[in-house]
């Protein structure tokens, strides 16, 4: 068993930032999140740790907003997972129908007809008028 894997972990901070954050947030403390990999928690603790090390004078700002959106992200990733195939597969369909149809100018209500979803539930509309 020497080779095997950590399988949990605990991070343990505290300070009014970490308060503050955790407290508006919709993160479940004391509850686990399962993470389909270290990438998410290794990507910010890294962050944090080249700031704190690689500087004479860490910014301060710099280490609480990787806090804040290393929580934000936790958060996201706890949230069920509806199917992310659906998604896939309409958002496909629509660049193949605009892949077919690229000699002509279409609406983003031919490309929710396309899918069978209304141009809300698409989720393309505001994006694109949006810039």
């Amino acid at each position: 068993m020497a080779d095997a894997r950590w399988n949990h972990s605990w991070i343990h901070c505290s300070g009014t930032t970490v308060a503050a954050t955790l407290r508006t947030s919709d993160l479940k403390i004391g509850h686990p999140i399962d993470l389909s990999g270290s990438a998410l928690v290794d990507r910010y603790l890294l962050a944090i740790g080249a700031e704190i090390q690689g500087n004479a004078r860490p910014d301060l700002l710099i280490l609480e907003n990787y806090f804040i959106i290393w929580m934000r992200e936790l958060q996201r990733a706890s949230l069920p997972v509806s199917d992310p195939h659906q998604i896939s597969i309409r958002l496909a369909s629509v660049r193949k129908f605009v892949e077919a149809n690229v000699d002509r100018q279409l609406t983003l209500k031919e490309m929710a007809e396309h899918t069978n979803l209304s141009v809300a539930r698409l989720g393309i509309g505001r994006r694109l008028t949006n810039g």
